[in-house]
């Protein structure tokens, strides 16, 4: 579960690809932006000149707004709200064209909206702007969906994004919500101190129990016994409303099992490892029974399985079971 000299350089900021037919507007307005992606780190400079102030420096990755490509191999962008340079060989530089106000479609299909926490967002990625949410049941119009998974949906008068999980072919056929939204869920995914755990790792059996003890830092400290080597150590949990679930092992970084609130699609880090939340409301089985509303997400080629008032129950890479609970007493 883990994550020069001086040089001229900067790229750019690629936008999201349909996948599919992009729909085509009887009446339509468009407007064209240049972005760009820093391809190693870059001096910029307050003119088109080598000779010129230094403004400060970008790094690899960094993405800007491009304003001009043609000044003598140098890259007008916007840096600090100014207008700066950076050299024309270290940027990449793409220009998106985003259709405004549809008037008559071709091309779309009508989609309607499955399970509540359907966040409506201005581009295809969770980073977006909300613009809005959409209910169970409610009718859209959807033109493709992105190689990410987001359906590109007609939303007042213009056009916006919504997780592919939450949208479908069919009107669902009640639209009463849950008593746990899973966009809007805060806690709930920790483990009960009164209570052994007992789990199936690697051909071992590892024993799970706490006292209720708390560290000075809000951890409660748990005791970890594994049958196969015969050791004891100590594990730390701990769980913060409205920001995560959070594990940690003695003389280690924390690592964030759960971010909260949570919703299909949504990502985050610990280290350089990504984890995506995959499913909401999922039910899953282990030896120690039928878990529901249990939350998937996918670290690398594994995916966890976290149950509510009982942590992470099942650990899976690819289509074998590497982790499993066993019993809870």
């Amino acid at each position: 579960m883990k994550l020069t000299k001086y040089v001229l350089s900067l790229g750019v900021l690629t936008a999201s690809t349909l996948t599919v037919a992009t729909p085509s507007f009887a009446a339509t307005t468009t407007a064209t932006t240049m972005t760009g992606t820093v391809l190693n780190p870059v001096t910029v400079r307050e003119a088109a000149d080598l000779k010129s102030d230094s403004l400060g420096a970008l790094k690899k990755g960094d993405k800007v707004i491009v304003y001009s490509t043609d000044k003598n191999g140098w890259v007008q962008i916007k840096f600090n709200a100014k207008k700066a340079y950076i050299y024309k060989d270290y940027v990449k530089v793409s220009t998106t064209t985003d259709d405004k106000t549809p008037a008559t479609t071709t091309k779309s299909s009508t989609k309607y909206i499955q399970q509540p926490g359907a966040n409506v967002r201005q581009k295809g990625n969770v980073s977006s702007k909300i613009l809005g949410k959409l209910t169970p049941g409610t009718k859209v119009t959807a033109y493709g969906t992105t190689k990410d998974g987001w359906v590109k949906i007609k939303y007042n008068n213009s056009t916006a994004y919504v997780y592919k999980d939450y949208i479908g072919a069919k009107k669902p056929a009640t639209t009463t919500k849950p008593s746990t939204p899973a966009n809007t869920t805060k806690k709930g995914y920790n483990l009960q101190t009164a209570k052994t755990y007992k789990y199936a790792h690697n051909g071992s059996n590892v024993t799970l129990s706490s006292k209720g003890k708390k560290t000075s830092s809000g951890y409660t400290v748990w005791t970890m016994h594994d049958s196969k080597t015969n050791k004891t150590s100590t594990v730390y949990l701990k769980e913060v409303a409205n920001k995560g679930l959070y594990y940690k092992k003695a003389g280690e970084k924390a690592v964030k099992l759960l971010n909260y609130p949570f919703a299909v699609g949504d990502t985050y880090k610990n280290g350089s490892t990504t984890y995506k939340v995959t499913g909401v409301n999922k039910t899953v089985t282990t030896k120690a029974g039928k878990f529901t509303n249990t939350i998937t997400v996918k670290v690398g080629n594994e995916t966890y399985y976290i149950a509510p008032t009982t942590g992470v129950v099942k650990i899976t890479k690819g289509t074998k079971t590497v982790f499993q609970l066993k019993s809870v007493k």
